[in-house]
Parts: C-alpha cells; sequence; structure tokens
C-alpha cells in the first residue's frame, strides 16, 4: 500500500465520519422540528378548545357580557351585547361603546380593585 493510498483511505473516512455526523445532526433536527410541530398543533388544539369554550360560555347568559382588556377595551362580546351594540364595539373602550358613564365607572371600579361585580 502506498502513502497515496493511506491518504485516501484516510480522506475516505473522514468524509464518512462528517457524513454520519451531518446526518445524525440533520436526523436530531428532524426530530426536534417534528415535536415543535407536534408541540404547536397541540398548543393550537388547546387555544381553540379554549376559545371555544369561552365563546360558549359568553353566549350561554341571556344578558349582554363584555369582556374588556386591563384598560377597559372591549375584546369579546356575546350574541346579546352585540344586539345592543354592534360587532364594532371590540376594540373600544366601554365609553366609547356604549355612551354610559355608569357603566365605564363600574368597568373602571373593576378595573381598580381587581375583582369581578355582577
Amino acid at each position: 500500500m502506498t502513502t497515496l493510498d493511506l491518504i485516501l483511505i484516510l480522506a475516505l473516512a473522514i468524509a464518512i465520519y462528517f457524513y454520519a455526523r451531518d446526518r445524525n445532526s440533520i436526523q436530531t433536527l428532524r426530530r426536534s422540528n417534528d415535536q415543535r410541530e407536534l408541540d404547536r398543533a397541540s398548543w393550537a388544539d388547546r387555544l381553540a378548545r379554549l376559545e371555544a369554550r369561552n365563546a360558549a360560555l359568553g353566549d350561554a347568559p341571556d344578558h349582554p357580557l363584555f369582556v374588556v382588556n386591563d384598560q377597559g377595551v372591549i375584546e369579546h362580546l356575546n350574541s346579546r351585547a352585540i344586539d345592543l351594540l354592534d360587532a364594532n364595539a371590540i376594540g373600544r373602550t366601554i365609553i366609547e361603546a356604549t355612551r354610559s358613564h355608569e357603566i365605564d365607572a363600574l368597568i373602571q371600579t373593576t378595573l381598580a380593585s381587581r375583582q369581578t361585580n355582577v
């Protein structure tokens, strides 16, 4: 065996090593990506179920229901509230949507105390 043969065998061995390492890395990344996709799908499924449950709970009462964020901006209305106002009220403050200072005062008091008033 000549020096050239040894160099070619060594070069082939190094190439096989890097190929195997890269292949392993690719498989690990694919498994990791597959797991992330499953995690995303799981979260998306949970979110969809939660949104469906919230929608069902929100539409269950016979009275208007407003869901507001910390700034008092309407994020959700049940069907009774939409009948009173309209779907365009979403994204507006209570005072903008209702023009009622009494309702706005109740919302502001509730937000300040972080309690639910019924």
